[in-house]
């Protein structure tokens, strides 16, 4: 009896090792032919990534259709094929951060990036761009990608596209080593476990029927991207915000080390720009960064000299800029990038063509 239960436990065991082994392979051949524009990844603290050779048109929340390519180095770009590979005499700027970076809901032209590098096609020195952007990573995703991809370009200068809810951790690396460790390498699992997290934020996010008015109210106030934005700003002077410092001047050092210069843009919500929201988080970023030497933009007081009525956010969407938000913020970085002293030495010879 126990030899017959020995053998039966045996086989149950083998029958899902080899069931996820398949489900893995499945899944493996899924990413390498549909492509689709995220997949897990294998970088410590990153968890996804843009697959290599993905397009995606889509909606953004305005109803207009946007086309994403990701190019074969696995990163945003104007087509999925090759990447246009920099020169040696090009100055090289890579960029990180989160979907603002990206260019959620804009063209990759539109995007800061890509106007930054626009704006720049009159000098007489080449200035190349890399958008490292990744919707809904954070700080410490982003020094995953600065150490494991960024830094493989050997760019000049790297900059943080600093977005407020930055300073929020992903479920995933809340997770003991060993589940991370899975994750990472067990590619299905980690496509597993996001489907079932997007089903339960969905579930989590439905008011339930029949509820008193005032408490509706309430739910549905602090639901909002309102409530939202509120929520994460209350997050700066915790523990949080202790851990992004600790992130930032870690990206900061290693970018030192490797002789790049390092600079961080900041985006406020939109919530902030219209002035229902204080600029708490703001202040804080800048006395940190100023402390400790590190260059710094605050789109913030360059977006409050615009008319409240001049739209620079897509349409009922608190944290994405619209073209023209992209627009003025790629100008200003452009201008703060050759006035700034950090960057003096890689601007030094720049002059524009007659």
């Amino acid at each position: 009896m126990r030899v017959k239960s020995f053998y039966n436990i045996l086989l149950l065991f083998l029958s899902v090792i080899v069931t996820l082994i398949f489900c893995e392979l499945f899944y493996l051949g899924y990413v390498h032919f549909q492509k689709p524009l995220h997949r897990p990844s294998s970088i410590p603290n990153l968890g996804w990534e843009l697959t290599p050779g993905a397009e995606l048109v889509k909606d953004n929340i305005e109803g207009i259709p946007i086309t994403y390519f990701v190019n074969l180095s696995g990163f945003r770009d104007k087509t999925k094929g090759i990447w246009d590979k920099w020169e040696s005499d090009d100055i090289k700027i890579a960029y990180i951060g989160n979907s603002v970076t990206w260019g959620e809901g804009v063209e990759y032209k539109d995007t800061y990036s890509g106007v930054i590098e626009s704006t720049f096609s009159k000098t007489t020195l080449p200035i190349k761009t890399a958008n490292f952007g990744i919707a809904g990573s954070n700080t410490l995703q982003h020094f995953a990608v600065l150490k494991n991809m960024a830094l493989q370009l050997n760019p000049n200068i790297i900059i943080l596209g600093y977005y407020l809810n930055d300073i929020e951790r992903r479920r995933t690396q809340k997770l003991p080593s060993i589940l991370q460790f899975i994750l990472r390498h067990y590619h299905f699992s980690s496509f597993l476990m996001g489907r079932i997290t997007t089903v339960l934020e969905n579930w989590n996010a439905q008011i339930p029927a029949n509820l008193p008015p005032k408490t509706e109210k309430i739910i549905k106030k602090e639901t909002s991207c309102e409530g939202y934005a509120k929520r994460i700003i209350n997050g700066y002077g915790t523990t949080a915000w202790e851990d992004t410092k600790a992130v930032i001047l870690s990206m900061s050092e290693l970018c030192r080390q490797e002789g790049v210069k390092f600079g961080v843009v900041i985006f406020p919500f939109e919530t902030q720009v219209r002035g229902i929201c204080p600029y708490t988080p703001q202040e804080m970023l800048s006395s940190f960064l100023s402390k400790n030497g590190i260059s710094f933009l605050d789109i913030a007081k360059i977006f409050e000299n615009y008319s409240s009525k001049t739209k620079l956010y897509l349409e009922g969407d608190i944290g994405h800029p619209n073209n023209l938000g992209h627009k003025i913020a790629g100008e200003s970085i452009s201008r703060w990038l050759i006035s700034e002293p950090e960057f003096g030495d890689v601007f030094k010879d720049l002059s524009i063509r007659n």
